[in-house]
């Protein structure tokens, strides 16, 4: 790649990742001039813009360009007065139907749409935020095993259950989370240190273990493979901080004596009026207390301090209130969402602890779920003590991860500088408190980002200069290169196993036919343009994790909505559709004439209570791309609210969102999906609710569903 395509990718991602009006005002007019000597000269207008750029995105700017470039290269901000001269990207091209607003903004959705495939950031894990709470017991690199068998567990089953044994290999945990087997049986089985000291098993609180000796043999790869443990997470432990805190404030409220009012009054009372928050140090002997011991079990505990003869029902309301508490206990902190993206591919990257810290971060970040506003600062008042509790090492350990001072170290400044896309130094408050901010969303690692930045660059020649046809060639040839790559090294393991029989070779003969085929597809070079070809740019593409069949299908499908602009076929044409008059609040009335509802029905949803919002929140359900299998949106609306106990709810709570803006709101984002023809969701931010309607909605692009819902809605009408 050359250094002018590499400076534009750059750009392209400076304008995802940075705030529109500031990447408008210091890089947008930015111009490349040269690049020569392991160094990029790039032009700007005023000495401003220079000092600006120099001081905030030379660091960025060289650390993509390295992944660009596979080389170091320094970057020099000039001004140049001859910018518009100079930069080559504003004289138009002739070669391309599309207007240089349109292919902006085609871009833009191809970017988002890369970057959204990538990071899959609704795959995620979930985890009751309380165990947050048994880092400093565990460790962080055994609580990040623990993560990842409850992930392993979800994949065998489909669900989490407790107490259920499930067959898994420490290889396909550690794989989810960057570690060996051999880390994962230390901390399963203990182990002892170079010194002799014995380090107990980590994994005891939560994973029992059936362990086998029985060996299969595979007739796929034709060889004997030891089967695999079996796993099951047991009932959710109280750490035993909080078990002493927890028997202490019943014994107060007479455990002794009335055991039962005194588990009523601990059921209703507030967690944090019984537990310490944050959480205390945990002592020597907390830190000793086995799992299976009886001080580890809430109800051998409580049954412990109860009188002696207790009556039969008495002895049955305990054990059903000991219950209650440790669910309530367990559900006192809501849940944890780590994206699996971020568990497969930035633990490993930026190391297993600070990761961990960054999920804790995260959980503390302020959240307000009314209004979708996130704060990603966080408040300590004890400072990085606060932070070495929560994760039991010492406040050295936290501080030499997030201090702004460089050291002798190059791992840990390594280290350091990974940790900068996530983390900021601390820094003290006016008020003598800490901060530290935590970003809440992730950032792809180096190797992806490289991918990207190469997709990005590649979309944008395709779009300017490209047609369907070259966009099917060019794409079956990196397909071709991808299979090549594999081939050969299926083609290198197959060597290194060969014997000397017939059938090996045989074997050896298809396979040097497969390797001659691959290998004389993958020499035609494709249909491009000259200036494409001639510099040999696709020669060095590799994609190795991104999806070239979803890059194909969106590069494609810009296309086609762009080509439809142009010959005047939107799907969305103004001259179809009649916007109708709408208040802002939702009635039964209106709906049930939209969507005709028989008044049998009609009687059993006013019957039900149900609010007009929460039937519109599922048929926003049924409309988008995740409730496309839906044939009757209208049904399957009316059965959700009329199911017992979700009469006033709506689907989920973006959609809930969306739906409250009203019939005037929703009128208000279907007419600014239409206005562009494309991806106009991430066009229309100004519009309120855009951003949840973009995540709900953000799969299509005028399509007939999207009318379908306004007019169910009431909110327009089709003429003809």
């Amino acid at each position: 790649m050359d250094g002018r395509r590499a400076w534009e990718a750059v750009v392209n991602q400076l304008q995802h990742e940075m705030d529109r009006s500031t990447f408008d005002t210091w890089v947008r007019d930015a111009a490349f001039l040269s690049d020569g000597n392991r160094a990029m000269t790039v032009g700007v207008k005023n000495p401003a813009t220079r000092d600006w750029l120099e001081s905030r995105l030379t660091t960025t700017v060289s650390r993509l360009l390295v992944g660009l470039l596979d080389r170091e290269t320094d970057i020099h901000f000039v001004v140049s007065p001859d910018l518009h001269q100079q930069d080559s990207r504003s004289e138009p091209d002739q070669s391309s139907s599309f207007s240089e607003q349109e292919i902006k903004e085609g871009l833009i959705s191809i970017e988002r749409s890369l970057l959204g495939q990538m990071l899959k950031p609704d795959s995620a894990l979930y985890f009751p935020g309380y165990w947050l709470r048994w880092i400093p017991y565990v460790g962080a690199k055994a609580f990040a095993t623990i993560l990842a068998f409850r992930q392993a567990l979800y994949l065998a089953e489909n669900c989490y259950k407790e107490n259920l044994y499930f067959p898994v290999s420490t290889e396909t945990v550690g794989n989810l989370i960057g570690v060996t087997r051999q880390t994962i049986a230390r901390q399963r089985d203990g182990y002892r240190t170079a010194k002799g000291r014995y380090t107990p098993p980590q994994l005891d609180w939560f994973l029992t273990v059936k362990k086998t000796n029985k060996v299969n043999y595979s007739s796929e790869d034709h060889r004997f493979a030891k089967e695999a443990h079996q796993y099951a997470f047991k009932t959710a432990p109280i750490t035993p901080g909080d078990m002493d805190d927890l028997i202490d404030w019943l014994l107060e409220n007479g455990l002794s004596e009335h055991p039962v009012k005194a588990l009523e009054l601990a059921v209703k009372a507030q967690p944090k009026e019984i537990l310490s928050f944050p959480m205390r140090k945990p002592t020597r002997a907390q830190l000793h207390t086995k799992p299976s011991s009886a001080k580890a079990d809430l109800l051998a505990n409580i049954l412990s301090y109860c009188p002696a003869r207790m009556s039969t029902e008495d002895r049955q309301t305990v054990l059903i209130l000991a219950d209650k508490l440790r669910e309530r206990i367990m559900e006192s902190d809501g849940q944890v969402k780590v994206p699996l993206y971020f568990m497969r591919y930035v633990m490993p990257h930026i190391g297993i602890t600070p990761a961990i810290l960054i999920i804790y971060l995260r959980k503390r970040a302020y959240r307000n779920t009314a209004t979708g506003e996130i704060r990603e600062r966080v408040v300590l008042s004890g400072g990085t003590s606060e932070l070495a509790r929560a994760l039991g090492v010492s406040p050295s350990g936290i501080y030499r991860y997030i201090a702004k001072q460089a050291c002798a170290d190059e791992w840990l400044n390594e280290r350091r500088h990974k940790l900068s896309e996530y983390l900021s130094p601390i820094t003290k408050r006016l008020d003598g408190k800490s901060e530290i901010s935590v970003a809440t969303a992730d950032s792809l690692i180096p190797a992806h980002r490289q991918e990207y930045l190469q997709a990005t660059a590649l979309a944008s020649t395709l779009i300017e200069h490209g047609d369907p046809a070259s966009i099917e060639a060019v794409f079956e040839y990196l397909e071709n290169s991808q299979n090549q790559t594999i081939l050969d090294s299926q083609n290198q393991t197959f060597a290194d196993s060969q014997n000397q029989t017939i059938g090996d070779s045989q074997n050896s003969t298809i396979q040097a036919s497969q390797n001659q085929t691959f290998t004389d597809s993958r020499n035609r070079t494709p249909p491009l343009l000259e200036d494409f070809t001639k510099s040999n740019d696709i020669k060095y593409l590799c994609f190795n994790y991104l999806d070239l069949q979803f890059l194909k299908e969106t590069i494609l499908s810009l296309m086609t909505n762009l080509n439809s602009l142009t010959t005047g076929e939107s799907g969305l044409d103004s001259n179809r559709i009649l916007w109708k008059a709408v208040g802002k609040g939702w009635q039964w009335e209106a709906l049930f004439k939209a969507c005709r509802i028989d008044r049998a029905t009609q009687q059993k949803i006013l019957a039900n209570q149900a609010t007009p919002q929460a039937f519109v929140s599922h048929l926003i359900y049924a409309h988008s791309p995740e409730g496309k299998s839906l044939s009757h949106p209208v049904r399957y609306a009316i059965s959700q609210i009329l199911r017992e106990g979700d009469g006033d709810l709506g689907h989920h709570v973006r959609h809930d969102k969306v739906a409250s803006l009203g019939p005037a709101g929703m009128q208000a984002l279907i007419r600014g999906s239409g206005d562009s023809g494309m991806n106009a969701f991430q066009m229309n931010q100004n519009v309120p609710g855009a951003r949840n309607w973009e995540k709900i909605m953000g799969g299509y692009q005028n399509t007939d569903r999207v009318l379908d819902l306004g007019e169910l809605l009431g909110l327009l009408e089709i003429e003809g």
